[in-house]
C-alpha cells in the first residue's frame, strides 16, 4: 500500500431530529478539531438528520460507497 504524508479523513455527524441541529454542528466542530489535532486532512463532512435505526441516511451510504472504493483512511 502506498504511503500517504496526510491521512485523508471523513467526519460523520447525526441526530435524530431536525430541532438538534445545533447538536449536529457541535459534533462536526468537534470531530473536526479532534482530526485536525491529529493530523488528518478532512476531505468531507458527512451529515444526517434521522433515526438512530435508520441506516439509509444519504450521508452514511457515502459514507460506505467512501470506504468501499478506499476513498479515504480514516473515519
Amino acid at each position: 500500500m502506498e504511503r500517504r504524508e496526510e491521512s485523508r479523513a471523513v467526519i460523520y455527524a447525526k441526530v435524530s431530529s431536525a430541532d438538534q441541529k445545533e447538536d449536529l454542528e457541535r459534533q462536526v466542530n468537534h470531530l473536526t478539531n479532534y482530526a485536525t489535532a491529529k493530523g488528518y486532512k478532512v476531505v468531507e463532512v458527512l451529515k444526517d438528520i434521522a433515526s438512530g435505526l435508520d441506516m439509509q441516511g444519504k450521508g452514511l451510504l457515502k459514507l460506505f460507497r467512501l470506504v468501499e472504493s478506499r476513498s479515504i483512511d480514516v473515519v
